[in-house]
């Protein structure tokens, strides 16, 4: 996968706090991201509980 200028600015961004970056990125790949933990986990709650985690240490 090739990123585009704007994604590496936006994964900059994130590094240095920003949370409008942050958000666009959260936008971005929550949806996917929730739905693979939901496969693996086959529990709504404890899927949501997963994204929020790993939200919590990446940001």
């Amino acid at each position: 996968m090739t990123l585009t200028e704007t994604e590496i600015s936006i994964y900059d961004l994130c590094e240095q706090g920003d949370r409008r970056a942050q958000m666009k990125l959260y936008d971005k790949y929550a949806n996917g991201m929730y739905h693979v933990a939901l496969r693996i986990v086959q529990q709504t709650d404890l899927a949501q509980d997963i994204m929020q985690e790993k939200y919590d240490i990446c940001f």
